[in-house]
Parts: structure tokens; C-alpha cells; sequence
């Protein structure tokens, strides 16, 4: 498996949030935030976000597996 360089996947992100930016018109306000701070406090924040949301969303999943697997007893 080749290596990546950060470089590469920091441009490769960029391009991703950029075209999924330009092809929905509903998160056009989002491009005007992109533009004012920049990137990497915007992936800053998002990560922020499901850091204070991760312990709800593993409690949910648990009981979520949980219910999978009576199911595939079955």
C-alpha cells in the first residue's frame, strides 16, 4: 500500500469539501464560513463537535449491535 503524504491528503480534502460545496446550494453559507477561517479550523470544530457527541452515538450504537445480534440468532 503506498504512503500518503499529508500534503496530498490535506489537497485531496480540500478538492472533496470544495466540489461537495459547489454542487449543493444549501450549504452554500457553509463556503462563506470555509472562506473566512479556513479549512482547518472548520475540520477543527467538526471534530470538536463529535467529540462531545461520541458517548451518546457509542451508547446508541451499543444498543443497536446489541439488537443485531438477537436478530441474527435467530
Amino acid at each position: 500500500m503506498p504512503k500518503i503524504s499529508g500534503a496530498k491528503l490535506l489537497a485531496a480534502t480540500t478538492a472533496v469539501v470544495v466540489l461537495v460545496l459547489a454542487c449543493n446550494l444549501e450549504l452554500l453559507p457553509l463556503a462563506l464560513l470555509v472562506d473566512a477561517i479556513g479549512l482547518d479550523v472548520l475540520a477543527l470544530l467538526l471534530g470538536a463537535q463529535i467529540a462531545a457527541a461520541w458517548p451518546g452515538l457509542r451508547a446508541g450504537a451499543a444498543g443497536l449491535l446489541r439488537r443485531a445480534r438477537l436478530l441474527l440468532r435467530l
